[in-house]
């Protein structure tokens, strides 16, 4: 039976290594984030944008998910 981990805040460093280690470990994984844009993930992990600060973009982000990673880093402000 296939697990499923949804990493949020897969662009930042402690994401990127979660992404891989689930992905090593033979996990389904689906990487999530703001902007994915020039990012590189082992073939085969499904991509996904999310806006961490909107609530239905998190869960529709999470759908099917058997673990979540919190791995955000929101935003600074000044």
């Amino acid at each position: 039976m296939s697990k499923t981990v949804v990493v949020l805040g897969a662009k930042g460093r402690f994401g990127r290594n979660a992404v891989e280690a689930f992905h090593e470990a033979d996990w389904t994984v689906i990487a999530a984030g703001r902007s994915l844009i020039g990012s590189t993930f082992p073939s085969g992990v499904e991509l996904r944008t999310c806006d961490v600060m909107n609530v239905s973009s998190v869960q529709k982000a999470c759908l099917g998910a058997d673990v979540i990673v919190n791995a955000v880093n929101p935003p600074y402000t000044d």
